[in-house]
């Protein structure tokens, strides 16, 4: 992500407002990435819902998009961080011309395998042929998508990725609506999967005017992964953690709400959780603001100062300046962060009012804020600690996520209402402790571990 930097420096620059508002858009759309993006997309969908008239078809429709969304991002879960690290290597190396094969192979790849996935879960679910198509066709443009954007972010092509989910999204939204009131759930679906659809074909038109088309085979991307193991490793477990607890909710009887065979849904628990998601945005926009850019500064000085064979005490005190930075920048998230996480507990059932959620819902949203605002923190810590290239702790990271949140919430549903989210909170304060130990022993013997890496 490092070269995004000298892109949002140049707009924080420049005078006027323009400048620093698309700095801003631009930090929300990197940092937020394909998971937040499908918790605003969630979001609005249950909210669209809840202002209209509930009916089956509606229920059917958003258990539909949320099990594409939950599915394709853990499978790409698995690629994301060990694809970025070979792309960023071979990045390094200016030899760009393995991005296109790169590209289709693991597309090749996830495809197949999402799709037997994919036909597999439909064989379960009691729906139309037409419906499961355009279900499938969804699932597969989102599993491109979320590739493709690891590809054009490698090539800090910012502008393409947020154009072309402006206008995407934007029509899927735009005909997901009107196909609901002119012809019913297979048109709703329709509407919706057009608009990912073209986002995917936007990427992929970008791609190929970056990279060209794909000549030869992708030199040593097998055992770059194999190399990373811990890097796919972390981001399968980190996905898979980030859903895990709305799965149990899913297919917990006393909560969830059959729909159609194996697709379940659990309102109660799903709307708030997707709107608490929503107050993390401005959070990690502001946090990539700062970490792309001064501590950035900080961090590549730091190295320059090993390449010039400085003395100990010399690196020691450039490492307390990018110390300095991070916690300076850590604080100010903190206030932001906490100022936005208090102001909405306190004014929860005006927006549940506003939006139409039922009462059961203040109580997963309250607590859900609150876990938002942790996860958020141990989501920078496990950022920080892959700068550093602690891939070992990350992977440690991402595992205690998954158990903690696995076995956190199944405790809450044993409880019963009153402990929904409590589950997920405490799971991310877990996690949170976890992380701040693993990150401070780490930085503390930093220049051992960075001095003891190098090739004898």
């Amino acid at each position: 992500m490092a070269g995004i930097g000298f892109t949002l420096r140049r707009m924080l620059s420049d005078e006027g407002f323009s400048g620093p508002l698309q700095a801003f858009a631009y930090a929300t759309v990197i940092s937020s990435g394909p998971w937040l993006t499908s918790s605003v997309t969630l979001a609005l969908l249950g909210v669209w819902s809840a202002l209209g008239v509930e009916s089956h078809d509606s229920q059917v429709f958003l258990a539909l998009v949320s099990y594409a969304f939950a599915f394709s991002l853990v499978g790409v879960g698995a690629l994301q961080m060990a694809a970025s690290r070979y792309l960023a290597d071979r990045l390094y190396l200016k030899e760009t011309d393995v991005f296109a094969p790169a590209f289709t192979e693991l597309l090749g790849i996830l495809l197949t395998v999402q799709l037997v996935v994919a036909c597999g879960f439909l064989s379960f679910v009691p729906l139309g042929f037409l419906i499961k198509g355009v279900a499938i066709a969804l699932y597969l443009a989102l599993n491109g998508t979320w590739l493709a954007m690891v590809f054009l972010s490698a090539a800090n092509d910012y502008r393409a990725i947020t154009l072309a989910f402006a206008g995407g999204w934007a029509m899927s939204f735009l005909l997901g609506w009107y196909g609901s009131h002119h012809g019913g759930l297979e048109a709703q679906l329709l509407g919706f999967t057009a608009g990912v659809v073209l986002t995917f074909f936007i990427l992929l038109g970008r791609m190929d005017r970056e990279f060209g088309l794909p000549v030869g085979r992708a030199i040593g991307m097998w055992a770059s992964f194999k190399q990373h193991w811990a890097l796919a490793f972390t981001g399968f477990a980190y996905n898979l953690a980030t859903w895990v607890d709305k799965l149990l909710f899913w297919y917990h009887p006393g909560v969830s709400v059959p729909v159609a065979g194996a697709l379940r849904i659990a309102p109660v628990y799903d709307n708030a959780m997707f709107l608490a998601y929503l107050t993390i945005i401005p959070s990690l926009a502001l946090f990539l603001l700062k970490v792309e850019t001064d501590f950035y500064d900080q961090y590549r000085r730091y190295f320059a100062t090993i390449a010039a064979r400085a003395s100990l005490s010399a690196l020691l005190s450039v490492k307390d300046d990018m110390v300095r930075v991070l916690k300076s920048s850590a604080g100010l998230l903190v206030k932001v962060q906490g100022a936005i996480t208090f102001a909405l507990v306190a004014l929860a059932p005006e927006v549940a009012s506003v939006l139409k959620l039922s009462w059961l819902s203040i109580f997963v949203f309250r607590t859900g804020v609150f876990g938002a605002f942790l996860h958020v923190l141990h989501l920078i810590v496990l950022i920080l600690l892959l700068y550093f290239d602690f891939r070992r702790e990350a992977a440690i990271l991402a595992g205690t996520y998954l158990a903690a949140n696995l076995a956190f919430s199944g405790l809450s549903l044993l409880v019963g209402l009153p402990a929904f989210a409590f589950g997920y909170t405490v799971a991310n304060a877990f996690t949170l402790l976890i992380g701040f130990w693993l990150l401070d022993h780490r930085l503390g013997e930093l220049e051992y571990h960075v001095f003891m890496k190098q090739p004898i």
